[in-house]
């Protein structure tokens, strides 16, 4: 029985709550609501339940304690998976939220021996300098019509780094040229 266009009852988010924490699958919820697979996941997506690795669980703003954790976790060098793993989140919200407390980088680079602080501005990294022959590469890789994260990836640089030879290439410079003297 199709229950198209029909609004979503108290009871029946519940039931999905129920059904969706104790790991059954969209088409199957569906299929035991009357729904369609994709409206139950607009309805997940809606109620703010998220299905990552077999899991589901509500998108949760972050605690004091969790903030703690995590800066304790960093200060130890564990990594964002771990650091994820231990406080229940992916690896991507840990790392967003390491850099808004200002947590110098998940994982620095071996040999580092800045400690970062909360709220201190994360450093900038210098911009690569390309020899003339490295920039006229990269300028047939554009013409080519390759991405800006192939052509990185070919000449083993920063994506930021090839952006920039591409607004010099398109003349959108901003400021002094680096390549040009004085």
């Amino acid at each position: 029985m199709s229950r198209r266009r029909q609004s979503w009852t108290e009871a029946e988010d519940d039931l999905l709550r129920h059904l969706a924490d104790s790991g059954t699958s969209p088409r199957e919820i569906g299929e035991q609501m009357g729904r369609s697979e994709s409206a139950v996941c607009n309805r997940m997506k809606v109620l703010r339940i998220s299905r990552r690795g077999g899991r589901v669980r509500k998108y949760e703003n972050w605690s004091e304690e969790d903030l703690a954790a995590l800066r304790e976790q960093h200060g130890e060098g564990l990594g964002r998976v771990e650091i994820g793993e231990r406080l229940g989140r992916g690896r991507t919200s840990v790392a967003a939220k390491a850099r808004a407390l200002g947590l110098w980088r998940m994982n620095p680079p071996p040999g580092t021996d800045i400690e970062a602080e909360a709220g201190d501005p994360v450093p900038k990294r210098p911009a690569r300098v390309f020899s003339e022959i490295e920039r006229r590469r990269i300028w047939r890789f554009l013409a080519r019509g390759d991405t800006l994260a192939d052509i990185a990836r070919q000449m083993r640089c920063e994506v930021a780094d090839v952006r920039r030879i591409e607004r010099l290439a398109k003349g959108l410079r901003r400021g002094r040229d680096p390549y040009k003297p004085g």
